[in-house]
């Protein structure tokens, strides 16, 4: 045998590696349709509330749901679920979140009130966090 054709099958054998290495571990399929899956919803997500920016104004379920750390103890139901949000409203809607805060503290459930408004667009930052501001322009009973 020739020096040549003893390299041959070795740079052969050499590519078939390299190829194999280049590729990284594959997930298995599961975890590859969760991953995407996750992925797609989270795009949802941010296309609905992209979508329900533009509108004047809309009814959403708010909560009372405090926590031990710094964030803001509200929260607003939007796109299927519970997003913790400052508030910004006058002080006449604000006393009546305030009063709702007051009976809800007294209970063990975690009960809801309807509020109409929309996220501002901006956000506060609390404890390293960013949170939306949602603006209240009714509150409902």
């Amino acid at each position: 045998m020739t020096p040549r054709q003893l390299i041959a099958p070795l740079v052969l054998a050499l590519a078939f590696v390299m190829l194999g290495c280049a590729t990284g571990p594959q997930l298995p399929a599961p975890q590859r349709a969760l991953g995407a899956g996750q992925r797609s919803i989270d795009n949802s997500i941010a296309r609905a509330f992209s979508a329900s920016e533009a509108a004047p104004r809309y009814v959403l379920r708010l909560r009372h749901n405090p926590t031990r750390s710094d964030v803001p103890p509200f929260e607003v139901y939007s796109h299927e679920r519970w997003l913790r949000s400052f508030l910004d409203a006058t002080p006449e809607l604000l006393a009546q979140i305030q009063a709702f805060e007051q009976r809800t503290a007294q209970s063990a459930r975690l009960e809801h009130l309807e509020i109409e408004g929309k996220f501002s667009g901006r956000r506060r930052t609390e404890s390293g966090a960013r949170f939306p501001v949602f603006v209240i322009v009714d509150v409902r009973q």
